[in-house]
């Protein structure tokens, strides 16, 4: 069972959204068809839904578990490790996927978390702390998205190589893997219009 933890943890998450000096350099392409970018005034933006308490923040019981709701009310279910500031990446994640629900963007869930796996890593990268990254994902998406996020901090033009496209597909087939296996989804390839924050 989750806890509402909003009163405790969104003025938190907001400040570090609006306040992060990583964060405010977060600016990319959508990874799927390199359109839709990404922008730190979305992430502040976030930031301040989030302080006047339109998004509900739960707290699972469950360390590392940490996902987006878009259906009925929107809200952010947290892990108990999300305290540490080593986690803070989890909450980039996540409020990536809220930017999108936001922005109403049409992306299939496979695209949609390319993007937030990517928008992770590459606050990792920026940090300094890659490897907090590749060590607590799934192996593929470890160490393939932080090889992404490392080749695009060096270079952008990198998303337009072929090694690129062959480090997304891996991604891809894990992402897949894990709708498909661990949740019985059929549908992670198809396109969907997210319809906006009801707030």
């Amino acid at each position: 069972m989750a806890q509402d933890v909003t009163s405790v943890c969104a003025p938190k998450i907001s400040n570090f959204l609006q306040k992060n000096k990583i964060v405010s350099t977060l600016e990319f392409p959508s990874l799927s068809r390199l359109i839709y970018a990404y922008h730190p005034c979305h992430y502040r933006e976030a930031g301040k839904i989030i302080a006047e308490g339109k998004i509900e923040i739960y707290r699972s019981n469950k360390d590392g578990l940490a996902e987006y709701k878009i259906t009925g009310d929107s809200a952010i279910v947290i892990g108990n490790d999300v305290d540490d500031d080593n986690r803070n990446g989890v909450v980039v994640h996540e409020v990536t996927h809220m930017i999108q629900d936001m922005r109403r963007l049409r992306l299939s869930i496979l695209e949609m978390e390319l993007d937030a796996y990517f928008a992770e890593a590459l606050y990792y990268v920026r940090r300094g702390m890659v490897e907090a990254f590749r060590d607590n994902k799934p192996m593929m998406i470890g160490i393939q998205m932080a090889k992404i996020a490392e080749n695009f901090e060096d270079d952008e033009r990198y998303l337009r190589t072929k090694d690129f496209r062959k480090r997304r597909g891996d991604v891809g087939k894990e992402i897949l893997d894990e709708y498909y296996y661990r949740h019985g989804r059929t549908d992670v390839g198809k396109r969907f219009r997210n319809d906006g924050l009801q707030l």
